[in-house]
C-alpha cells in the first residue's frame, strides 16, 4: 500500500516537473500527435508524458525529412526519387518546345534542391540506398540533352553543371 503511494507521488512530481519544464520553455505539446521512434535495436518501454501515453512509430517526419528508426532514411530517398520521377515526366514533354538552357535552369531550380535538402542527413546512408537517386538525375539529364538510354552523360555532367 504504501510503495503504491509512493509510486504515484514519484509520477505526479514527474508530471508537474514535465509540464513546468514545458512552461518555461514556452513548449506546447500534443500528445495525441507526438511520437516516439526508438533509434537502434534495443526494445523500449512505454513512454508516458504529462500523464499520457506516447505512440511508438518506425518513422518520423521532421523538418520535412522523413527518419526512420534504423538511420536507413530509405522512404525519404523514396520521397525524392518520386519527385525526381515525376519531373523527369513533365521535362519530357517540355523538351520539344523549350531549349537546353531553359531546361536546365528548370534542373537547377527545382531537381537539385529536391536533391540537397537533407543530403547531409541522408547522405551518410549507403552507397547502394542512394544510387537510385543517381540514377534517375542521370535520365532527367539524358531527356534534357535528347540522349538515348544508354548514352554516357559524364562528358555532359563535366562540361554542363560544373
Amino acid at each position: 500500500m504504501f510503495q503504491k503511494q509512493h509510486d504515484s507521488f514519484r509520477e505526479e512530481k514527474k508530471r508537474k516537473k514535465e509540464k513546468d519544464l514545458c512552461i518555461k520553455k514556452k513548449l506546447t505539446i500534443n500528445p495525441t500527435k507526438t511520437k516516439v521512434v526508438n533509434f537502434g535495436n534495443s526494445k523500449t518501454k512505454t513512454t508516458w508524458l504529462l500523464g499520457s501515453k506516447l505512440d511508438d512509430a518506425d518513422s518520423v517526419m521532421y523538418l520535412g525529412l522523413e527518419i526512420d528508426s534504423k538511420l536507413f532514411y530509405k522512404t525519404q530517398i523514396d520521397k525524392v526519387w518520386k519527385k525526381l520521377a515525376q519531373f523527369n515526366g513533365v521535362l519530357y514533354k517540355a523538351r520539344d518546345i523549350s531549349s537546353k538552357r531553359i531546361l536546365l535552369k528548370l534542373y537547377s531550380t527545382y531537381a537539385k534542391p529536391k536533391i540537397a535538402y537533407g543530403l547531409l542527413a541522408y547522405g551518410s546512408t549507403t552507397k547502394n540506398s542512394l544510387n537510385g537517386i543517381l540514377v534517375m538525375q542521370k535520365r532527367i539529364l539524358r531527356t534534357i540533352f535528347l540522349k538515348k538510354k544508354f548514352d554516357s552523360i559524364s562528358d555532359i555532367l563535366c562540361r554542363e553543371l560544373t
